[in-house]
């Protein structure tokens, strides 16, 4: 479809202005587009030198602006600029692993934040002992980021009882970040204790719970969350909690989703509008595109009411 065209070329567009368009050369030559520190050599990323303080410092500013990138990307929707802020971080990651973990451990707080949030991108299962660790840590935001790690870690190993117990943390951010988490560990079509969480936490009085809660059921799958999805998503009053709810019952795929996915076709947002359309384009290989009448007929012959 024409619009998804449109989409995938600007974040083509915002990923070169965040990585600055580089060269073939630059990636051949890594170190030779390093970061400098005044008249320094430029640092090369691959192995950094923690004791030098500041190298140290330039080394996480970076990183954290990378991870500040992709976040973004994440809540935007935009899939081609989170892939390569993923990218960038898993070569920092790799090349200083062990550093990152000390840190993670007894470094400064905000180094600590950043190594938390940044070592699940190095994809080394390694990581998930003190990530684990780390979401029973004193400082919510290494709770937040260490939970946004395992998930995008996505260890067929990690145990779901850590997460669901952050489901019940008093910050909304760690809430948020568990449910995050959970539809990055659970496999497709599975539970794993997760569902009935998940589905309680779409009534979370935090949109941001309840925009990653359903983000994680349509990512399960499970045509068991369809109703709950509709009745305290699809018609919620934040708009990303509905281009969210739109977005889940499109991979869903439950047929029952098509007349209420209809009536948000007219939301007042418009990406709420574009989700709805290509939710029910998903659902029903159908492309109408906004024409309610339309689906409104298809769905008389073709569905059944969600009861």
């Amino acid at each position: 479809m024409a619009r998804i065209g449109l989409r995938v070329l600007l974040a083509a567009a915002v990923v070169a202005l965040a990585l600055g368009c580089a060269s073939q050369e630059d990636q051949d030559h890594p170190k030779e587009n390093a970061k400098p520190i005044g008249d320094r050599e430029p640092i090369d990323y691959r192995q950094v030198d923690f004791a030098d303080g500041a190298e140290r410092v330039v080394f996480f500013a970076d990183l954290d602006r990378h991870l500040k990138h992709w976040s973004g990307a994440k809540s935007a929707a935009d899939h081609a600029v989170a892939e390569a802020m993923e990218l960038a971080v898993e070569e920092m990651v790799r090349g200083n692993f062990s550093a990152l973990v000390r840190i993670l451990q007894e470094g400064q707080p905000n180094e600590r934040r950043i190594a938390a949030m940044a070592l699940g991108f190095g994809r080394d299962s390694r990581a998930l002992s003190p990530l684990i660790e780390a979401t029973r840590d004193a400082d919510p935001d290494v709770r937040i980021h260490a939970l946004q790690s395992i998930g995008v870690l996505h260890d067929p190993e990690t145990p779901v009882e850590p997460v669901l117990a952050c489901m019940e943390d008093p910050d909304p951010g760690v809430r948020a970040a568990a449910c995050f988490c959970l539809g990055g560990i659970v496999p497709p079509k599975s539970d794993k204790g997760a569902l009935v969480p998940l589905l309680k936490a779409t009534q979370d009085p935090d949109a941001r719970v309840r925009a990653h809660a359903v983000v994680s059921l349509g990512f399960l799958g499970n045509h068991m969350a369809t109703k709950t999805v509709v009745s305290n998503s699809l018609f919620d009053e934040n708009w990303l909690v509905r281009r969210n709810a739109c977005a889940a019952l499109g991979r869903i795929k439950d047929q029952r989703a098509v007349v209420p996915l209809v009536e948000r076709l007219d939301d007042e947002n418009e990406e709420v509008r574009l989700m709805a359309e290509e939710a029910l384009h998903q659902i029903t290989d159908q492309d109408y595109g906004r024409n309610k009448r339309a689906w409104q007929e298809w769905a008389a012959k073709n569905t059944a009411e969600l009861e």
